[in-house]
């Protein structure tokens, strides 16, 4: 288990003074900022339109992930990168979108936003777009598919913020809070732990609603807490996750048992390696290893990641690359026919999109979904 220690002594390395910084953003700033970087975009003949995804119910707290949508296989021209250059250079930009990101799409992989995660959207300009409306069944599936490909990554990616040296506190309130998201859909499928996840989720919610009127040492005594916390539950989840998938999704599940690393560092790449275990449901938690950060992680996620290898695209090709396969002969394993086509759907919008912003030498839409740009 996580070190507690270990955790408030990088939490120590955060200047007092920026604990207080979330209060000092007024509304107005994210009008602002929406209405900035749709005027930069809409002169573009080829820009479908400026999205906003969710709303900010904490200035201050909340990030602004926007999306600017571009006609299909468009090639984009140096003053669009120009434009993304002055955004994140800017800190008035930096300060309100809170982490968030200016994402690049086309069109047609816009549309089908809905195979990787249920967001609200609003429309800062352009047209109203038809968007993708998954099935009641493919809703449930995505879900899972969710739970894999986010919850190792947002435990390392908060990992990787820990270790930082100019960590701030928003970057850290904002992986707990979507930590929050991604235990509730494991809720949704397992009970196991339920009143510590469901205490944890109410708890972030509550140092999040309420941070500008609580006392600084409160706030950074919490945060502590759930920091603490969010790895121990992480942990326990996969793990639970990976039991009841196995016992309602597999469709044949052979006799031996594997554990995977999922290993990810500072440039977000991630890789990971099959070891030969004797107890499928024994891992370990989250380890500091060096400049890298390990997630300990069940069968089930080998055998995704082995389906996301097989197709083609920049995704694909590196999730394969990054997949040592220990051994060889580690027999495949079959999801459920319905579970099976929207993991394919998935890789196949992830691909599309990597390509895109490759074609375009861009580096900005795909880790908002847990995906790594090669």
């Amino acid at each position: 288990m996580i070190d507690p220690l270990l955790v408030e002594r990088l939490i120590e390395k955060i200047p007092n003074s920026d604990w207080g910084d979330t209060k000092m953003i007024p509304i107005d700033y994210y009008d602002y900022i929406r209405h900035d970087i749709s005027k930069k975009f809409k002169r573009f003949h080829y820009v479908v339109g400026v999205y906003e995804f969710g709303k900010v119910s904490n200035p201050g707290i909340s990030d602004l992930d926007l999306a600017v949508v571009f006609d299909d296989c468009v090639k984009i021209g140096k003053e669009v990168h120009l434009i993304l250059k002055e955004i994140y250079s800017s800190k008035i930009y930096r300060q309100v979108l809170c982490g968030g990101t200016v994402m690049i799409f086309q069109k047609k992989d816009f549309q089908r936003i809905a195979l990787l995660d249920d967001v609200d959207l609003a429309c800062l300009y352009g047209d109203s777009l038809e968007m993708y409306k998954p099935t009641e069944l493919e809703e449930r599936n995505i879900k899972m598919c969710q739970v894999v490909d986010w919850l190792p990554e947002r435990l390392a990616s908060l990992a990787e913020v820990l270790k930082k040296e100019d960590t701030h506190i928003n970057s850290i309130l904002g992986y707990l809070y979507s930590l929050r998201y991604t235990f509730k859909i494991t809720l949704s499928f397992n009970q196991d732990n339920k009143i510590l996840i469901s205490n944890f989720i109410n708890k972030v919610e509550e140092v999040r609603n309420n941070w500008s009127n609580r006392d600084e040492f409160m706030n950074k005594r919490d945060v502590v807490t759930l920091i603490v916390e969010a790895f121990h539950l992480g942990c326990l989840s996969i793990n639970n996750f990976s039991i009841w998938m196995n016992d309602n999704y597999f469709i044949r599940v052979n006799k031996s048992k594997y554990s995977a690393r999922f290993m990810i560092g500072a440039d977000k790449g991630f890789y990971s390696e099959i070891e030969e275990k004797g107890n499928l449901n024994c891992i370990d938690n989250s380890i500091f290893l060096g400049d890298k950060t390990l997630i300990m992680v069940p069968q089930l996620w080998i055998e995704f990641w082995r389906l996301y290898s097989m197709n083609e695209g920049p995704i694909s090709n590196k999730i394969g690359q990054n997949l040592i396969q220990n051994p060889c002969n580690h027999e495949l394993q079959l999801f459920e026919c319905e579970l099976a086509k929207i993991i394919e759907k998935r890789i196949v919008l992830c691909n599309n999109m990597a390509e895109f912003l490759y074609t375009n030498d861009l580096k900005r839409g795909l880790f908002k979904f847990g995906w790594f740009y090669p």
